[in-house]
């Protein structure tokens, strides 16, 4: 049962109804990695797993340049049987792919400096 509100007050996706599905993964890496070796990597491996339709365009680009990272979209169509199993072995894949080539995935961070007193 959905609220009625939630239908007349938004729009409603049916994700399923074409056989293809549109896969967006954002990664964040750090100011200081190497942009164009990350979009690279994380291109080749979409273009080298096996549910991601070659027939269709694979796009890796810069989404946004945020407080802490510099997050890259990832975008590739798969059939829509594979959306899930695709998107969390590319995401492990990117993950480890990334670790391995010394590019690091931060996370925000806060430091606080507090005066002593005296």
């Amino acid at each position: 049962m959905i609220p009625n509100g939630m239908l007349t007050n938004s729009s409603l996706t049916n994700a399923t109804a074409k056989d293809e599905r549109r896969l967006d993964l954002r990664v964040s890496i750090s100011y200081q990695a190497d942009l164009r070796k990350a979009k690279a990597l994380v291109e080749e491996l979409l273009t080298r797993d096996e549910c991601v339709m070659k027939d269709e365009e694979i796009n890796v680009f810069v989404d946004e340049l945020a407080d802490s990272a510099v997050i890259l979209g990832a975008r590739a169509w798969v059939k829509n049987e594979d959306f899930w199993p695709a998107r969390w072995r590319l995401l492990e894949k990117i993950k480890l792919t990334l670790d391995e080539q010394g590019i690091e995935i931060p996370y925000p961070q806060l430091t606080v400096h507090m005066e002593g007193n005296q």
